[in-house]
């Protein structure tokens, strides 16, 4: 027995995928509003920016408690003062927990997470830089005191500046969905 082509369908199938294409709406004053989803690279970096910042402020702590000791087992020629054991341990442990923030605001799509990260980045760099100024490198290796701070320099503004560039793809990126929140004001 065939079934009977004028009698309604019992019910509706609806076979297919869905679309990433953007949904065209019409509000009630007239105008056309595209809707579409967030992009999720806001909160992968969020979440990098986040490991980021655990692994500081853990630096932060090692420099702190054991870094002397770990510079007596290593024996590299370099002689730092107790105090730059501290303050670079500081540093990190400030710098690990507004990274940190960062990555979390980061992750909610909050575009001062991006502000934050930078800041944090720029101020890291300066401060590392003058504290590389307290080390007293040994003058019989091939490269004197004033050549390591150099390289240090530089290889701290390279690493910086890639790390900006990280921290920035949610916002170079065409749909991050970011807010318009601020830092300052």
């Amino acid at each position: 027995m065939q079934p009977d082509p004028y009698s309604p369908p019992s019910s509706t199938v609806i076979v297919g995928q869905p679309s990433t294409i953007p949904v065209v709406m019409q509000n009630q004053l007239g105008q056309v509003v595209y809707v579409q989803q967030r992009g999720t690279g806001a909160q992968i970096i969020g979440v990098l920016v986040i490991i980021w910042g655990l692994l500081l402020a853990l630096g932060g702590v090692i420099s702190l408690f054991g870094g002397e000791m770990l510079a007596n087992l290593a024996d590299d020629g370099s002689d730092a003062p107790k105090e730059y054991y501290l303050m670079s341990g500081g540093v990190g442990i400030i710098s690990g927990l507004a990274t940190i923030l960062a990555g979390f605001w980061l992750y909610n799509y909050q575009r001062r997470g991006v502000s934050l990260a930078w800041l944090v980045i720029g101020i890291s760099f300066l401060i590392n830089t003058a504290l590389s100024t307290m080390i007293d490198y040994d003058s019989s290796a091939d490269l004197n005191s004033r050549t390591m701070m150099m390289l240090t320099a530089v290889c701290g503004g390279i690493c910086s500046g890639l790390c900006g560039l990280i921290v920035a793809i949610p916002i170079m990126s065409s749909n991050h969905g970011l807010d318009s929140s601020r830092l300052f004001g």
